[in-house]
């Protein structure tokens, strides 16, 4: 009990600076955060003194933060901010609960392996170029301090994004700093640990497994047209096997 006061003390006095840093930024900024109760906390305060849209994920929903108001998912945050030339709301995002999938995912190097992060953030720093915050734990005690993040040198004289993994990784850097150790109060492992490139593979291998098991039902099917289907189940196999080699030195990396 008596450490979670401590914590409580340090969540609070830890608020309170960033929201005074935060006042002295006229403009409306994006926070990138880890997915802590000092941070949920400061994305309430912060809401309450300025327009805000709060990324939506699996903990960000839950009603004990109060930010149900607040959340938009970020796709749709993306969407409504188009054609404007600087952010009209503060953006507060936790991109350790994003689940990127398809063109949207970009895979980068993080904590000795790769993950799978959505390109929320860095699409609204290619297209809003607003000033770019993130939320850091300071100790044990789950303090944390804001750090500005800069990334004027990842675009051209005229404004042309230079690399997309590479403005991902310079926004994801305080977060990657954050789990190199968590928090204690780090509430995201479950959800963040489906973006690593090994669960990832894993997923898409057992998707290739049920797609092999309906071709060989298909198989034993009066009416198949079994030159195209062996064709697809050879293909389903030979994509499996692809991902043997990686998925076993990717985990073998992952435990060592």
């Amino acid at each position: 009990m008596l450490t979670e006061l401590r914590r409580f003390v340090a969540r609070a006095s830890s608020t309170h600076r960033a929201l005074v840093a935060l006042e002295s930024v006229p403009e409306h900024v994006l926070l990138i955060a880890p997915s802590t109760p000092g941070s949920f906390a400061l994305a309430r305060q912060l809401c309450r003194r300025r327009s805000c849209y709060v990324s939506s994920g699996a903990l960000t929903q839950l009603p004990c933060w109060n930010l149900t108001a607040h959340l938009k998912h970020p796709a749709d945050i993306a969407r409504a901010f188009a054609g404007q030339t600087a952010l009209p709301r503060t953006v507060i995002s936790f991109p350790d609960q994003h689940a990127p999938s398809g063109s949207a995912c970009v895979l980068i190097p993080f904590l000795q392996t790769r993950y799978a992060f959505s390109s929320f953030e860095a699409l609204l720093v290619a297209r809003h170029k607003p000033r770019v915050y993130a939320v850091a734990t300071r100790s044990r005690a789950c303090d944390f301090i804001l750090h500005e993040v800069r990334y004027d040198e990842l675009f051209s004289p005229d404004g042309r994004l230079l690399s997309l993994p590479g403005l991902v990784r310079r926004l994801m850097m305080h977060l990657e700093q954050d789990l190199t150790r968590p928090a204690p109060d780090w509430l995201a492992a479950d959800v963040f640990r489906l973006q690593s490139e090994p669960v990832r593979w894993l997923h898409i291998r057992e998707e290739l497994k049920d797609v092999e098991c309906l071709l060989r039902m298909h198989l034993q099917s009066r009416y198949c047209d079994r030159v195209r289907t062996e064709a697809a189940l050879a293909a389903v196999v030979a994509r499996q096997r692809l991902f043997m080699r990686p998925l076993a030195s990717a985990m073998e990396g992952h435990t060592s």
